[in-house]
This record gives C-alpha cells, structure tokens and sequence, in this order.
C-alpha cells in the first residue's frame, strides 16, 4: 500500500487529498520501486529492546463503539465497555526496536530509504481527538479504536526505530455509576511495535521468505522448510538473470558455484551467512557462454546440484 501511495501519480492536492485520493496508480512504477533483489522491503515486529513509559495527563474521553463490543485488534480482545463518558489515565509508551538483525543479509553498501509502522500487525492508540457523537453533535474528546502507531521525533536509521503509542487507563465513568480499572488498548508492557523498512541494495543477492502467520485470512499454504538440501533454477534454459531458490532446515554457510560439463567452476558467489529459512538468490549468467552447465549448492552438510542450460 505504501509503494502504491509513494508511486502514484499526483493528480490534485500535493500528496493525500480528499478528491482524488494519492493520485493515479502508476503500476510499472511500483513494480520497479519492489523490483528484486537490489529493492526490499522488510517487516519487522521484533520484541523491543527498550520500553518507557509516562504518565502523560488525566482527561475525561468518550468511549464509542465499538469500544462498547468486543473487539478485536490483531489478536488483541479489548474488553466489552458501555459507551459514554469516562475518567482516565493517559500513558505515553516509547520503544526502540533493533531490526539490525532482519537486514543481516544485507551489504555494506546497503541503504534504508524509508521505514512506516504497521497499524494492522501492532497494538497501541493514537491520542485521543474529537470526534462529531451523533448527527449534528458536538465535538467531543473521543478515544480513536483503531491501532495507531507513530514514528518518534528520533524516526529510523539503518539498525533501530524509536516509535510512540499511547493507552489509557480507564478508571470510571464520570458519573461513578462504572467502575472499570482496565487498561485500553493494552498495558503498556503488552503494546506491539510493527513497522516495515524499505532498503535499496546494488550488491544484494538474498531475498529471504518468511514464515506467514496461518491465522492470517487468505494464505492458505505455507512454503515448508526441507529437512533435505533442495535448490531449483528458473528460468531455465536462461540467457540473463538465473533464481536459485533454496530452502535450509539449519543455520549454516552457503556456497553458489558455476561448473561446466568438465568440472571447471566458472562463476561463484561470495559465501553467505544464513539462517534457517528459505530463500531466493540471483545470479547474472548473460557473460557464460551458451552450454549446458551445473549449478552446486554446497553447505558444511549438504550439497544439491541442478542442471542449468544457458541459451544466448
């Protein structure tokens, strides 16, 4: 969603506007913003290496539905509370996140171009505004459902994002007619952090798949990781880029070589630290010279071979 924002052609209003939206969908454009290896984007929703929370104020809010219902955000049930007016406690949460290891696989002239949070896979509000209860009604201080993490002032670099969620602790209605005691969305220890870095490498060679969540609505098939060593080659016959996908059911050393039909290694990759996974790597074969040829996948354990037909 982010890379079709980013790559739509404005067509009004700089930016979002209410009219026309972020502007016309520029396919092609989008597409090469994701093009592999050299662009990627990687989610991360790592366990925060530090949390502080404080306390940020004391404010009457409105609870609307469907705070009023159960409901439910990323796995995360807030509790059923009547809607109206309450007294609460409001607490600011600010998190530093490490993603250095998710880019591990990166080279050393790898560049973060730009980092956004991921409302849908985190648990944490926004604070709260106004909002219009009922037709015609006043403005009043609302607390906003929807998970809602920002960015801090800090942002982003390279291994850390330092990001900002609020939640609040809700105490009673004003009327102590209610009494609640419970946190919204969620404690603080219990907020969640995702957000997803978008990195342009010139030297990549690795794209890593990662486990899906089967829980998720619409993936209905999960890639296994093979206990044995397995290597596949498409397109083949090929004239330029060649994939080699693997899967490794152990952290190990990688090595990619290049045989012809006499045993002479003609091309090679520069060894890869990998972790259990299961992952894609491309190899340019435009300057091998048209013949048939084996590829060898070659661990500290295993090796896996194929056949590979290079047609110019």
């Amino acid at each position: 969603e982010y890379i079709l924002q980013k790559t739509a052609v404005d067509k009004g209003a700089t930016d979002y506007d209410i009219f026309t939206g972020w502007g016309l969908l520029n396919a092609g454009s989008a597409l090469k913003a994701i093009e592999e290896p050299k662009y990627q984007i990687i989610h991360v929703d790592n366990t925060p290496t530090s949390i502080n929370t404080v306390f940020h104020s004391t404010d009457t809010v409105y609870i609307k539905s469907p705070y009023s219902s159960s409901y439910n955000i990323y796995n995360n049930t807030i509790p059923i509370i009547a809607e109206g007016y309450y007294n609460v406690d409001i607490y600011k949460t600010t998190a530093t996140v490490d993603h250095s290891s998710n880019l591990s696989h990166f080279s050393n002239d790898a560049q973060v171009i730009d980092a956004w949070v991921r409302n849908s896979a985190s648990a944490g509000s926004k604070l709260h505004k106004k909002y219009t209860i009922g037709f015609g009604g006043a403005l009043v201080d609302t607390i906003d459902v929807t998970a809602n993490i920002a960015f801090d002032t800090s942002g982003f670099d390279a291994s850390t994002a330092t990001l900002v969620a609020y939640n609040y602790y809700v105490k009673n209605s004003v009327d102590s007619s209610i009494v609640v005691n419970k946190w919204y969305p969620k404690q603080s220890s219990q907020l969640k952090f995702a957000y997803s870095v978008y990195v342009y490498d010139s030297l990549a060679t690795v794209v890593p798949y990662y486990p899906c969540d089967t829980n998720i609505v619409g993936i209905s098939e999960i890639k296994p990781l093979n206990e044995n060593l397995q290597l596949n080659l498409y397109p083949n016959p090929s004239s330029g880029i060649v994939t080699m996908e693997f899967s490794l059911s152990y952290n190990d050393n990688v090595f990619l070589n290049v045989y012809d039909i006499m045993g002479k290694k003609i091309k090679s990759l520069a060894p890869l630290n990998l972790q259990t996974g299961v992952y894609k790597v491309y190899i340019d074969v435009a300057d091998i010279a048209q013949g048939t040829y084996i590829v060898q996948l070659q661990t500290k354990r295993q090796s896996a071979q194929k056949k590979l037909i290079i047609l110019h």
